[in-house]
């Protein structure tokens, strides 16, 4: 997908994403939902997918406008480019030292990265229309998804303890994670559902990985227990669960919860995940456009 729309005259934003079975397949998801926000705003949008383009270039619009980047690694090469066509720069969960206009994460960083400004918190999740879309229920299975590409290979190791716990279990495996061979009791194993919102949905609770599932879960009022690919995602669920809104963190403490701490932690993170993050995004690019006011 390169341009979702080609309005006339319309201000562009531009889009640079990336992942990989090393960092995972979340950064491409969220941006297309980003992608998919500056469209339905009226913006001319091009979204580069590096895993799919790696070769790709800027498009040059003889005009300045905006460009997005969600990378998982340091690099200020697209940051540089959009510089050199006069374009203001959003950077999400950016870690590299150009200095975009404006930096957006869901937690504050741990060392100091330049930039114009930095907005974090939860406030800014970016939670899919699908998601959105999904009506939750509560189902009779817990839901495993650590991740698109499963980086530590968790997943099957997860749903195995589940099992043991007299648990059903419905493990997803993400597009970029490798084939598992299951050999466990009430553990059913599906390849990139497509019907994965439905799936989430109906869950009675949730192990993910500390990133977009886990906030995509919470937007539905599940009850959630983080299993970390990361330090940084470790470092992102704990003070979550402190305050709260997850139920545990770690293989070492994954139990099965009681019905008050599945429907009490439930309750309160999604309190804390408004969905509204594509739009807040979307809000702070027309600003940096001159169009529009501060996003509340």
């Amino acid at each position: 997908m390169q341009n979702i729309n080609g309005r006339q005259g319309a201000s562009f934003v531009q889009l640079i994403a990336d992942g990989s079975a090393t960092y995972g397949y979340g950064h491409i998801s969220r941006s297309r939902e980003v992608a998919d926000a500056f469209s339905e705003s009226g913006f001319e949008v091009e979204y580069i997918n590096l895993l799919e383009r790696p070769s790709a270039q800027l498009t040059d619009h003889g005009r300045s406008g905006l460009t997005v980047i969600d990378l998982p690694y340091p690099d200020d090469t697209w940051l540089n480019s959009a510089r050199q066509r006069g374009n203001k720069v959003i950077g999400l969960d950016y870690l590299g030292q150009g200095s975009p206009d404006c930096l957006i994460r869901m937690n504050q960083p741990l060392t100091e990265i330049p930039c114009a400004r930095l907005l974090f918190g939860l406030e800014y999740a970016i939670i899919r229309k699908s998601i959105r879309n999904a009506t939750a229920s509560r189902g009779d299975y817990v839901l495993v998804s650590i991740g698109g590409a499963d980086v530590g290979n968790h997943g099957l190791a997860t749903a195995a303890t589940l099992s043991a716990l007299g648990l059903k279990a419905i493990l997803v495996r993400g597009p970029l994670s490798g084939r598992v061979e299951n050999t466990f009791t009430n553990v059913t194993v599906v390849e990139s559902p497509p019907d994965f919102p439905g799936l989430l949905a109906r869950s009675s609770w949730v192990v993910s990985n500390g990133g977009t599932t886990m906030v995509e879960a919470m937007s539905l009022g599940k009850a959630v227990h983080v299993i970390a690919q990361t330090s940084e995602e470790e470092r992102f669920a704990r003070p979550l669960h402190n305050s709260g809104l997850l139920l545990g963190v770690g293989s070492h403490h994954l139990r099965a919860p009681t019905e008050d701490e599945i429907t009490s932690t439930g309750f309160r993170a999604q309190n804390a995940v408004d969905a509204r993050g594509s739009e807040r995004i979307v809000k702070l690019g027309q600003q940096l456009l001159g169009q529009d006011q501060v996003p509340s």
